[in-house]
């Protein structure tokens, strides 16, 4: 039984709790996962390209043996100069606030988030990879204020040299006193890895470690929600652990031959057959619901999606140019069309809705069809957050001029909305 003075001293707890400043590590701690390799990985290909995901992907057995011998900072060092020497700073400032923090969101640890974003003070995360490349995520998800890590050199004609410096336990430590050079103490230390034993742990009043639970929590206010990542870019769709990374070298020979087959069957045959010949290529063109007749005037609601294993087709960053190829060379490509119900009258434009009002209504339901939830934000605003533009280009219909395949996958498009 609960007595009345110790239900007092859990919410005095609670309300100091809001007040609590928390130092947190990222690797095994606030993320499932203690590696960092997948995250070096994601670097070499997207800010790239294969030649150097397959040299980093090469060197990892040596990686590995490094970490095993206790050299672990040496294996940060080897596999940060393999996935960024000579990379435009650009490149890969534009990769950590792309494409990373949907790999990082994906493995957040839901009751350390709870300990850490309870946390209402002065949140800390200390990382082992550079500081650019958790940063974006770090502040704008984990509402951290501060981001601890190593530091990764540019040249003057602002390419990465692949050298890190305030790499090590020492370099931790320090840095973490620092933001607490007041003589004040954090309150709450999240840690798993023995580097944050010895570095930042001791100097925190309390001290967690996983495996996290509720009563790691109990007493503290409410965690806020944690805020997903809205806009991702990237073409890979899984994590690039090692064996994945494996699996996606040993398969893209093979899937650039088979996107070319593909591609080049599509301009053969005619349109009106694609979808029922698809299967026999490993891919699929899958229609729900009933299309209107041909000459309606019914307004019906066209939901469409996609499904892919290891390539994603679009890019806001990448050469769109390459979208068609990147989704033929999934293993099982699936295109997926689905036919609403049909617009009520009293939501068309004919009932006195404005155009903006129609088109509100229409996406509401297209994302409740597909499982997405309708936000504020713009094609403007993706575009500014993943590309660092408009997303305006000078669009042009199809012509003669145009590559053949680019012409017959832009009618493959079209087709699709009147699939029978």
């Amino acid at each position: 039984m609960v007595t009345m003075a110790a239900a007092t001293a859990a919410a005095g707890k609670g309300r100091r709790r809001e007040r609590w400043s928390v130092v947190a590590e990222l690797e095994g701690a606030l993320l499932r996962d203690a590696g960092t390799f997948p995250y070096f990985m994601l670097v070499a290909f997207e800010a790239s390209g294969l030649p150097r995901f397959a040299a980093l992907l090469v060197l990892w057995p040596a990686l590995r043996l490094m970490e095993m011998m206790g050299r672990g900072d040496l294996a940060l060092r080897c596999a940060a100069f393999v996935a960024t020497a000579g990379v435009p700073r650009a490149e890969v400032e534009a990769v950590a606030r792309a494409v990373l923090p949907k790999f990082m969101a994906d493995d957040v640890d839901p009751a350390a988030w709870a300990a850490f974003g309870s946390c209402g003070g002065r949140r800390v995360v200390v990382t082992r990879m550079p500081r650019v490349m958790v940063e974006r995520f770090a502040r704008e998800h984990l509402g951290a204020h501060e981001v601890v890590g190593c530091e990764l050199e540019y040249s003057r004609i602002r390419r990465s040299t692949g050298i890190v410096r305030a790499v090590g336990e020492r370099a931790v430590a320090d840095r973490v006193r620092a933001l607490f050079a007041n003589g004040d103490q954090p309150d709450l230390g999240m840690g798993r890895s023995e580097s944050a034993t010895r570095s930042f742990l001791p100097f925190c009043k309390e001290q967690v470690r996983p495996p996290f639970c509720e009563n790691d929590v109990a007493g503290k206010p409410r965690c806020p929600p944690f805020r997903p990542v809205i806009f991702h870019d990237g073409r890979l769709v899984c994590r690039p652990t090692p064996r994945m990374a494996l699996v996606i070298l040993l398969w893209l020979p093979l899937g650039v031959l088979v996107a070319f087959v593909r591609i080049a069957v599509g301009i053969s045959v005619p349109i009106q057959i694609i979808p029922r010949i698809a299967p026999y290529f490993g891919g699929a063109v899958v229609a729900h619901g009933t299309p209107p007749p041909a000459l309606s005037d019914r307004i019906v609601p066209v939901a469409m999606n996609y499904r892919v294993g290891l390539f994603h087709p679009t890019t806001a960053r990448g050469w769109k140019a390459m979208d068609p190829i990147f989704f033929f060379m999934n293993p099982r490509p699936v295109y997926e069309v689905t036919f609403l119900n049909q617009l009520p009258a009293e939501e068309t434009c004919a009932a006195g809705k404005s155009a903006v009002d129609v088109a509100n209504y229409v996406q509401r339901i297209l994302a409740a069809n597909l499982g997405f939830e309708c936000t504020s934000l713009t094609r403007k605003d993706k575009y500014r957050i993943l590309a660092g533009n408009d997303g305006v280009v000078n669009a042009k219909p199809a012509t003669a001029a145009d590559p053949a395949w680019q012409r017959r996958v832009k009618e493959v498009l079209g087709f699709l909305l009147h699939i029978h």
